[in-house]
């Protein structure tokens, strides 16, 4: 419904634009209606008959307004040309009944010529404003003649001046449209990246603690315990990061806090970590930024790998900083082709920060996932929808579990050795009783929050 709401008014939007337009319609045919009324007089002064008179005028407005329609919206210049030798014929031959006061609608004949796009316009554009004077001075004076000539010029320029204003107001008209939606669907892009980034993790983490409690509840009721207090800790913090996330705010996440939920994670998944940090303070968006790169990288080593040792490097040089993380156990789906969005979108968010990431496995047969940034353009620019928040407390804090296990998205799921054991131990599915989800889905609604928001 969201999305549906945002179509419709997108829809409604340019609609305020088309008074406007029709106006620089209407501007454009006043000026030929006033020329048309003179021609009408002078030629009734000649031969009152007013029928066919009315009847010409009428085409030739007609025909000047095609031209005005049809080059606003076609590419091709064969319907301009079949519609400007129709209002050729249509100026030059009642001369030969009205004479030289018929010769005022070369001016709406002039303003077409310069409407096409040909090659020789101003060729053109000089032989109709010549006829005017020529006809004209085969009946008055030469001075009259050449006052024939200049109302065919400024006639010409006014109404040429006026269509294409009404041209470039549809040209406007469509831009915006586009630019509109546009930015609809830059930002659809971003609260999908943003689900991704901040969800994915805590909701497969949800999902493989289950699983884990499940399988220890017969063996180990004390752990099982720990396990399922863990599974409503990461259920609290995914709704929380979703409020957030549906707010347009960005998610203030810490580089210590999810440090040590990767070390946790990894390490009960059979990892030795090994993690080598500087204890320098960062921006806090950049360290949210660095923090979200440590989840991805993590989840990339439980999903797409068997590895048995890791490495994570922070140092901050040269006004640079920079984030190394190394591991063993690279399978295929390691370097990176799967069909996961992971690594591109913390390349986008880094690329707002001025920085890079690079990711691959290298000749020593390991993986390196290597991101950087630098510390002068510690915060990208907002975004309309955006409004700069920071916690007036201390942060959620982050429970002794993996903070972000597997993508939400992406490509199939290959679980670690560790994993597979525990899915083939047990195959009994959890039922209400043993899982209680909705006694879960309570307490993560009503849990009391332990942070609040602030405004800067």
């Amino acid at each position: 419904m969201l999305g549906r709401r945002w179509t419709d008014g997108l829809d409604r939007l340019p609609d305020q634009d088309i008074p406007t337009h029709w106006l620089t319609r209407i501007i454009t045919v006043v000026p030929l209606a006033w020329i048309a009324l003179q021609c009408l007089l002078d030629a009734l002064a000649e031969q009152p008959r007013p029928a066919p008179v009315i009847a010409l005028l009428t085409l030739v407005v007609a025909a000047q307004m095609a031209v005005v329609t049809v080059g606003t919206r076609c590419r091709t210049n064969g319907q301009l040309l079949a519609i400007l030798c129709a209002q050729a014929a249509l100026t030059y031959l009642p001369i030969l009944w009205y004479g030289a006061p018929w010769a005022r609608m070369t001016g709406p004949l002039a303003a077409s010529v310069l409407l096409v796009n040909m090659r020789g316009v101003w060729l053109v554009w000089s032989l109709v404003v010549a006829s005017s004077l020529g006809i004209a001075w085969a009946e008055v004076p030469f001075l009259t003649a050449v006052s024939y000539a200049m109302y065919t010029v400024l006639a010409g320029w006014m109404i040429w001046g006026f269509s294409r204003l009404s041209s470039l107001v549809a040209e406007v008209h469509a831009e915006r449209s586009e630019l509109a939606r546009a930015a609809v669907t830059r930002e659809r892009l971003r609260f999908s990246r943003d689900l991704h980034d901040l969800l994915g993790g805590s909701i497969s983490a949800v999902i493989l603690k289950g699983e884990l409690a499940h399988r220890l509840v017969p063996a180990e009721e004390r752990r099982a315990r720990q396990e399922i207090a863990a599974v409503l800790d990461i259920s609290r913090q995914a709704l929380a990061e979703l409020r957030v996330v549906a707010k347009g705010y960005r998610y203030p996440m810490s580089f210590a806090a999810e440090q040590e939920s990767v070390r946790s994670v990894l390490t009960t998944a059979g990892v030795d970590v090994t993690m080598m940090t500087e204890p320098d303070r960062l921006d806090p968006a950049l360290d949210a930024v660095l923090a979200i790169v440590l989840r991805e990288g993590s989840t990339n080593i439980l999903k797409h790998s068997n590895a048995g040792n890791c490495h994570v490097t922070l140092t901050v040089s040269h006004g640079t900083a920079r984030l190394v993380m190394v591991n063993d156990g690279v399978v295929p789906s390691a370097t990176g082709q799967h069909g996961g969005q992971g690594l591109a979108n913390i390349g986008a968010r880094l690329a707002e920060f001025g920085g890079r990431t690079e990711a691959g496995v290298h000749k020593d047969g390991l993986f390196h996932l290597v991101a950087e940034a630098p510390l002068w353009l510690a915060e990208p620019p907002l975004r309309l929808t955006e409004v700069p928040l920071r916690l007036a407390e201390a942060p959620l804090p982050l429970p002794n579990c993996r903070a972000a296990a597997v993508e939400a998205t992406g490509g199939r799921e290959s679980a670690p050795a560790w994993g597979r054991s525990a899915r083939n131990e047990s195959k009994r599915p959890c039922t209400p009783e043993s899982c209680s989800p909705r006694m879960s889905l309570w307490s993560a609604e009503h849990w009391p929050p332990s942070w609040s928001w602030r405004r800067i």
